[in-house]
């Protein structure tokens, strides 16, 4: 999966926020995102990231869909409906450093990612320069919900802040 990312739209902007000064308070802290959905990211659940092959995050906010202004690394995909009670409640209280905790186990949602690495891009970069996998055609711009898809992996541009 190395030429692939994944772009998600629409996450909460404060939570992003919470997680980079988390991150860069505590180094050691353990980053994790919890996509709401019911389905499996397929591709990192067939092909689980690593620290030493992650996935590219590409990442808009609630508050502008149409700019990506967040990237990191998921370095783990995990089924929140597989984990221990013991493991459910050690990631809980790493997430209540900048989240509420652990949601949606009881619902049946199932995606939680573990990510390092998390930058602003400010000011970021329109998502029709992402080009998704399936197709090979440009983000669309218009999409006003929550979700992900596969991308192609975006070369850095030289002034580009990490």
């Amino acid at each position: 999966m190395s030429s692939t990312a994944i772009f998600y739209r629409g996450m909460y902007k404060d939570q992003l926020e919470r997680m980079a000064n988390v991150q860069e308070r505590k180094k050691s802290i353990r980053l994790f995102m919890q996509p709401y959905s019911r389905s499996p990211i397929a591709e990192l659940r067939d092909d689980p990231p690593n620290s030493a092959n992650p996935v590219t995050l590409y990442i808009s906010t609630n508050e502008d869909f149409a700019t990506v202004a967040w990237r990191a690394e998921i370095i783990d995909w995990r089924d929140k409906q597989k984990l221990s009670a013991e493991k459910q409640q050690q990631i809980d209280k790493e997430v209540r450093h900048y989240d509420s905790g652990l949601y949606g186990i009881e619902e049946g949602m199932v995606n939680l990612l573990q990510l390092r690495n998390l930058v602003n891009l400010a000011p970021g970069f329109s998502v029709v320069e992402l080009t998704k996998i399936n197709g090979g055609r440009p983000v669309s711009k218009n999409a006003f919900r929550s979700g992900w898809v596969y991308v192609k992996e975006r070369e850095r541009e030289s002034g580009e802040i990490d």
